[in-house]
């Protein structure tokens, strides 16, 4: 079964690459990459201590897991790394690649449609899939709306995609570009996000 799935997630992997020059890819039977960073992997091997603690952003309220993001990548706008701020080597819970779609929705949710039928077709029955959308929280006008596929695994990790549509105002006000973001998560950090 382990050896279906192992199959199964490299194939994903080559669709990810060849439809939508994406770097993610699979080195082992536990874990995916995007730019190279893999879920386990410790914040430190990427970056400084100095850095880290400048950087750290808290998107939620228990202060479990913290968030970086690196503006180095030659494949995304931004990686963000979410870690568990309370382990020894800030062990990586969840790796995500961002991509900006300027005032071209559209063309995000094509792309996430397409991503997400390439993983329904690959994962089958192993996934829960969930799809929807729901109004972005920050902004209180409810005209931003995100458009997402979920995919939960037995196991309870989980590949998430969806597509951003933030409102003119929240452009304008705060320089936010519709995005597409595909992440993934550890089940652990899933636990943590269902909680």
């Amino acid at each position: 079964m382990m050896h279906i799935k192992i199959i199964k997630i490299f194939i994903l992997i080559s669709i990810f690459i060849f439809n939508f020059n994406l770097t993610i890819k699979a080195d082992s039977s536990n874990d995916f990459e995007i730019d190279e960073i893999s879920i386990g992997d410790s914040l430190f091997n990427i970056l400084d201590t100095e850095t880290i603690k400048k950087d750290t952003q808290y998107f939620y309220e228990n202060l479990k897991f913290g968030t970086v993001a690196l503006y180095n990548s030659s494949t995304y706008d931004r990686v963000q790394l979410t870690y568990d701020v309370e382990s020894d080597d800030y062990a990586i819970h969840g790796v995500a690649g961002i991509l900006k779609f300027p005032d071209n929705i559209e063309k995000c949710r094509a792309d996430m449609k397409k991503i997400a039928n390439d993983v329904k077709s690959l994962f089958g029955e192993e996934a829960i899939n969930r799809t929807g959308s729901f109004k972005r929280s920050h902004d209180k006008s409810g005209k931003s709306l995100a458009f997402y596929n979920d995919f939960q695994f037995k196991d309870n990790s989980a590949i998430n995609i969806y597509c951003t549509d933030w409102s003119e105002k929240m452009t304008k006000e705060n320089g936010w570009i519709d995005e597409l973001k595909i992440s993934i998560y550890s089940k652990e950090f899933s636990n943590f996000l269902s909680e």
